[in-house]
């Protein structure tokens, strides 16, 4: 009888029974996954915030799931990483091997801009090289520059693997935040290997919800 009492209120009034004919309307689902970067505190402080929701590419729509992938990664040197990528092989192959070339001297704005730019860039041709080239017995290296004593590669497979290089997709946007000395610092990585930097705009989005986020974050800003 406690419990009756204790809960009655959550559940009086009984809800009006539905018609059988009548069907519950669905709700639209828009994309969620976000992860947004911000510097606050009058620059002594950066704010990340990040979802656990992850998108699958789909060829009509794309789909959302609930996972317990961690999109915000701690780095060496008072610094941290944000991901919304395609899959999750490529920012974690990133990160690996940013963390590895860090060294022992303080993690600066401009060591950190290259350290991104050479594993994204390592790695985007990796991945070029695993889905293009290897499929039909090639090498980057097979690609690039033939020695004497091989025939060359013929003119039109040529053209066709540059293309099917142009072509190749791997959407992966990364936010990387942190502190050189006292001043915060935010910049973003887009494959294949495009730097962007947003210390002007003091905050930077990513994911399947930017549009939604950045208009927030924009209009939230000008109040």
């Amino acid at each position: 009888s406690n419990a009756k009492q204790r809960w009655g209120c959550a559940m009086n009034p009984k809800p009006p029974a539905r018609p059988a004919h009548q069907l519950p309307m669905r709700r639209r689902v828009s994309s969620m996954t976000v992860c947004i970067a911000a510097i606050a505190a009058k620059s002594k402080a950066v704010v990340c915030i990040a979802d656990r929701a992850l998108t699958y590419k789909g060829y009509g729509v794309d789909t959302e799931t609930d996972s317990g992938v961690t999109k915000i990664i701690d780095l060496p040197g008072n610094w941290c990483a944000m991901f919304s990528c395609d899959s999750l092989t490529f920012p974690k192959n990133v990160l690996d091997r940013i963390v590895r070339r860090i060294g022992a001297d303080p993690v600066t704005r401009a060591s950190m801009e290259i350290l991104a730019k050479e594993a994204y860039e390592y790695w985007w041709w990796q991945e070029i090289e695993d889905q293009v080239l290897k499929p039909i017995l090639l090498t980057r290296a097979d690609f690039a520059a033939r020695s004497q004593n091989v025939q060359p590669l013929d003119s039109k497979l040529v053209m066709k693997l540059a293309e099917e290089m142009s072509e190749y997709k791997q959407n992966c946007s990364m936010i990387f935040c942190g502190f050189d000395g006292d001043v915060p610092q935010l910049f973003l990585m887009n494959t294949p290997c495009q730097l962007d930097p947003f210390d002007w705009e003091g905050f930077a989005v990513i994911g399947g919800g930017l549009e939604s986020a950045r208009n927030q974050m924009i209009w939230n800003r000008s109040e």
